[in-house]
């Protein structure tokens, strides 16, 4: 099975759709702030778009997407870089994203009882034709010093479900 969280209105054939807003019959109840309303390990992929960033519990929303994921299972995000002036102007968002914390969040992160593994991350930018290529390429240059003059908009990630089988 495979969970849209926080669909609004893009709601998906043959996906869980979720949201807290929207109300439809197509679409189940769900706070990220809170306990999701599933069973663990029910879903194989979970896809949500410019919605985690809006959870005042940042750490529950991975603990809760983890609980109710198989072992093995992508978890595909979409959220506003922190590079991004209109997404750090936003009050509604209290958590801010960037490539090396996603990364750190999956491979070194020691003070959370969940895994993730580190899959990709890649960047949506305001930078002029060839350079859109290289934030890709070069990640790590990309954050650290291009990003200050052309501002990357957002980040398209993927992380790995990693359970104790």
């Amino acid at each position: 099975m495979k969970l849209n969280l926080g669909c609004g209105k893009d709601v998906r054939l043959c996906w869980v759709n979720a949201d807290k807003y929207v109300k439809s019959d197509e679409i189940v109840y769900c706070d990220i702030d809170k306990k999701f309303p599933w069973k663990d390990n029910e879903f194989d992929e979970v896809f949500t778009r410019y919605v985690i960033e809006h959870a005042k519990d940042i750490e529950n929303v991975f603990s809760e997407v983890h609980r109710v994921s198989k072992h093995g299972a992508i978890f595909e995000f979409e959220v506003p870089h922190c590079s991004n002036y209109e997404g750090l102007a936003d009050f509604g968002h209290y958590s801010f994203f960037w490539r090396e914390g996603v990364y750190k969040l999956c491979e070194r992160n020691f003070y959370v009882p969940f895994k993730y593994e580190f899959v990709e991350a890649k960047f949506i930018s305001t930078a002029p034709g060839f350079l859109k290529g290289l934030y890709n390429k070069f990640p790590y240059l990309a954050e650290r010093y291009w990003a200050r003059v052309f501002p990357i908009l957002a980040m398209k990630c993927k992380i790995r479900v990693i359970k104790n089988v």
